[in-house]
């Protein structure tokens, strides 16, 4: 860097500077005389330029923290896509800084065995039983910053890979399934998933690609051959038991009420019209009432009521 050292002379005002007429006042030229002084500077063509502010684009393009670089935030997501599934991790977004003149968006992503939220005030009642899973928390320190900046298009980011847990198919338990293929899974989506979203994180590649096939399910029940039901009762299945109880219990209160003249009557001839093995005339008046279900269609309707004598208990 060339540099030049040069002098000046500052002379007096003009008020006290004496008159071109007067000859008889003669100004000193003498070094040390008060009436000039000398003022020594050096002058550099080509100073030093300033620093980069702090967190912009070319301070951290400069800085080894910012290791990773994409041309668009696309690029970033299918990039935080296959990170993921390759080494079948979670990283959850945790917190988003607020724009500032240096960095127009900034995202901090952590490990889910980390934690993202904070600590339930949650006792265990038996802390010393062994759990067949472990807890996920485990402090993980993997972390990743993401920063755009403004009038640049390039992304820079900032990745800790260090984990403290094993990966692979032995983190998956404490993966969650994408929402992409939990909207496949029940429905909602019924494009087909690439490659880094489907399913199962490490499925091998041919499976991949190929296109799951849809089977219609539906609910197994009573009338399930395969559930160990009859599959003609599939209709009796269905119908709501919440009736079923508020008929028994209402027939409960009429006997308590004083009507049971009236509702033993009627019952006791609808159980003998269905019934073969009773006859009208064998009912004693101390008997005891019990409900029973039969497999007639009307049973939710009409409760059967079986009355037996006290004495064949």
């Amino acid at each position: 860097m060339t540099s030049f050292q040069g002098r000046f002379r500052l002379d007096c005002p003009r008020s006290s500077a004496p008159s071109p007429s007067d000859s008889s006042i003669v100004p000193s030229t003498a070094p040390n005389s008060p009436a000039f002084a000398y003022i020594e500077f050096r002058a550099h063509p080509d100073p030093t330029p300033p620093k980069p502010t702090r967190g912009c684009f070319e301070h951290d393009s400069a800085s080894s923290k910012f290791g990773l670089r994409w041309e668009r935030w696309t690029d970033f997501q299918a990039w935080l896509i296959t990170e993921q599934e390759t080494h079948c991790i979670e990283l959850r977004l945790v917190n988003t800084y607020p724009s500032t003149p240096a960095f127009q968006r900034a995202c901090r992503y952590v490990c889910s065995r980390k934690g993202t939220g904070g600590i339930k005030p949650y006792t265990k009642l038996h802390p010393e039983w062994n759990r067949k899973r472990g807890t996920k928390r485990t402090g993980c320190k993997c972390t990743l910053l993401v920063k755009e900046y403004p009038g640049v298009d390039t992304i820079l980011g900032s990745y800790a890979d260090q984990h403290n847990h094993p990966l692979g198919n032995a983190n998956l338990p404490f993966t969650r399934i994408p929402k992409r293929s939990r909207e496949y899974i029940a429905g909602e989506n019924d494009t087909v998933l690439p490659s880094s979203q489907h399913i199962m994180p490490n499925a091998e590649e041919s499976r991949c690609h190929e296109t799951i096939p849809r089977v219609k399910t539906r609910t197994r029940g009573a009338g399930d051959p395969s559930y160990g039901g009859n599959a003609n009762s599939g209709s009796e299945a269905k119908q709501p038991k919440l009736l079923f109880f508020f008929v028994c219990f209402r027939s409960l209160i009429n006997l308590i009420s004083g009507r049971q003249s009236q509702i033993l009557v009627r019952r006791l001839r609808h159980h003998h019209q269905q019934t073969s093995f009773l006859s009208p005339l064998s009912y004693p008046h101390n008997c005891s009432l019990s409900l029973s279900l039969t497999q007639h269609p009307s049973h939710i309707l009409f409760p059967h009521i079986i009355f037996r004598p006290l004495w064949y208990r």
